[in-house]
């Protein structure tokens, strides 16, 4: 990570750059811009989380339909009369 030397360095930098008439309009665009990739990414996890569960849905939605079909009755066995020797 950065060390107290490094940030202090990087805001003098900015500083000058920037001067300070515009260091609070653009600690305001990095705070909104911040604030917006947040936002988006929330929206791809709920986007993921809801499909996966719509996926889960469904499987279960089939295991249920095939477990409920009516089974087939079972055919009596056929059988033979012994066979003599």
């Amino acid at each position: 990570m950065f060390s107290t030397t490094d940030v202090f360095l990087i805001g003098l930098i900015v500083f000058l750059m920037f001067g300070p008439k515009k260091l609070p309009e653009l600690a305001r665009g990095m705070g909104l811009a911040m604030k917006e990739f947040k936002k988006a990414q929330s929206d791809v996890e709920d986007n993921f989380r809801t499909a996966v569960q719509d996926e889960e849905r469904k499987k279960a939605a089939a295991a249920n339909t095939a477990g409920n079909a009516p089974l087939a009755s079972p055919q009596p066995a056929q059988t033979r009369p012994p066979e003599k020797l």
